[in-house]
């Protein structure tokens, strides 16, 4: 509806929504935007708010605690480069239709912390780059997530470099095949428990840690690795790193470990007998 509209600094929305179906891209490229009210929204009968918020760099805030999103089945990207909004209230969300919540946070810089309550993930089928960026995210609540169904979890949380701490021990991964970048560059994660994790249909963990130097031990024990094509620069730079268990990795399908341990100068034993090169 103001697709591109990127000169708009202001809006006063008074216009009945109570009948509207789809709400992609609605603002998306309203880069100039710096307050939008949403207190009158009725969305209902929403199907879609993929892209909604996307590229509304300037908004220091945004209240969607009010809208009903019993019906949306999408919100790819909807706050994706909401560089400078600090906080987000997604209490009231109702998420049991969404399938699709690739790149929802995506490069939100500002945001300190999410909580999720009211989230039901047990449709979602893709999750890559779902905290894409948020750098200044130091605490998260995804513990309640249904993993079920996500396939996607690709750079999930890259860059997320100020989060400390991430309860992953609940994931459900049985159908996931891409990892790749997963937590890449989270500088200040010190424990991370993978130790229900299945990975029997990954194709790709390049980069998976790549740079998480302040994790000191990881088990990866219960990873199983016959699928994966791609282990480049998995454990790069885990500097801090002094336990590593990949005693039971299979990479008889790897066709690229470049740079796997490289930077990993604390490790002083590592256990590679079931790798066949």
């Amino acid at each position: 509806m103001f697709l591109s509209c990127n000169k708009l600094s202001y809006l006063k929305l008074g216009f009945n929504t109570q009948y509207v179906r789809d709400m992609e891209q609605m603002f998306q490229e309203c880069s100039a935007l710096e307050s939008l009210d949403l207190s009158t929204f009725k969305t209902e009968y929403v199907e879609s708010m993929a892209k909604m918020f996307y590229g509304c760099s300037k908004l220091t805030s945004l209240d969607v605690s009010s809208f009903n999103t019993r019906n949306v089945n999408s919100m790819n990207a909807m706050f994706y480069n909401c560089r400078l909004v600090t906080s987000l209230n997604l209490a009231n969300f109702d998420t049991s239709r969404v399938t699709n919540m690739d790149e929802m946070f995506y490069f939100n810089q500002k945001l300190t912390s999410l909580d999720f309550p009211s989230f039901d993930t047990s449709q979602v089928v893709i999750m890559m780059s779902m905290f894409y960026g948020c750098s200044s995210l130091e605490t998260i609540k995804i513990d309640k997530f249904d993993t079920s169904r996500v396939t996607n979890m690709a750079r999930m949380f890259y860059e997320c470099k100020k989060l400390k701490s991430v309860d992953t021990s609940s994931f459900k991964t049985d159908n996931v095949d891409r990892m790749d970048s997963m937590f890449e560059k989270c500088l200040s994660l010190t424990s991370l428990d993978l130790s229900n994790w299945k990975t029997d249909k990954v194709t790709a963990m390049g980069n998976m840690f790549d740079s998480c130097s302040s994790l000191t031990k990881l088990d990866c024990s219960s990873f199983r690795t016959s699928e994966v094509e791609s282990m480049y620069d998995m454990f790069y730079n885990c500097t801090s790193l002094v336990s590593l268990d990949v005693s039971n990795f299979d990479i008889n399908k790897v066709y690229d470990i470049d740079h796997m341990f490289h930077g990993c100068s604390s490790l002083t034993s590592l256990n590679l007998r079931s790798f066949e090169v």
